[in-house]
Parts: C-alpha cells; sequence; structure tokens
C-alpha cells in the first residue's frame, strides 16, 4: 500500500502558527499502525510531498497498533514553499493523500 486517501476529521489553532489536525479514513476503517518516531508524507497537489510526525495521546483512537485516525500538527513557515500555507488553509471534510508511515530512526529497545 504506497498511498492512500484520508479526511481531514479536524482542524484546529493551537497557536496563530500551529494548526492540528486528525486524519482519517472517510470509512473509519483502521489505518497502519506505527511507532515512535513516525512520520507520514502528505501529498499535496502543486507542492509534492511534505512529512509530517505523528503524535500520539494516549486515546484508544490513536494507538499506534492499529490506529483509526493520525494526528499531526503543522507549523506555519514564514518561508514556506506552499506546504505548510496550503496545510493551514485544510478543514474538516477536505480530502488528502497520505503515504503509510515511515520511521527513519527507530527506536532500541536497550535494556
Amino acid at each position: 500500500m504506497d498511498q492512500f486517501e484520508v479526511v481531514v476529521s479536524k482542524a484546529e489553532a493551537l497557536t496563530p502558527r500551529i494548526r492540528e489536525f486528525v486524519l482519517a479514513r472517510e470509512s473509519g476503517a483502521p489505518m497502519p499502525g506505527w511507532a515512535a518516531g513516525a512520520h507520514i508524507d502528505v501529498h499535496l497537489p502543486d507542492v509534492g510531498r511534505r512529512s509530517y510526525s505523528l503524535i500520539e495521546t494516549g486515546s484508544p483512537r490513536f494507538a499506534a497498533e492499529h490506529p483509526t485516525a493520525y494526528r499531526i500538527a503543522v507549523l506555519l513557515e514564514s518561508k514556506s514553499k506552499g506546504g505548510s500555507s496550503f496545510m493551514h488553509g485544510l478543514k474538516a471534510g477536505d480530502r488528502l493523500t497520505i503515504s503509510p508511515p515511515a520511521n527513519n530512526f527507530p527506536l532500541d529497545a536497550y535494556i
């Protein structure tokens, strides 16, 4: 599964420059699991691919094994090349294409 479609189920300003987004499948079906440090790529029209870190909240909805939604936060960059500006314009109900979570720097368990 290289990419799949999600709907923005929540878009909320946390600060004047940071917006939180909750992304879910329209059907409510589980999405691929992830581990701490993972990110998703959001495929933006006319802008390209942008990576955003997944945020864990402790809620079963965002559980890393079988999440039904992903949560990200986006900082509006003053010198944005279009990605953060596009993301800050999103509202609930908008659709996006994303890639499954990837983790370029997984945590090792040390005992």
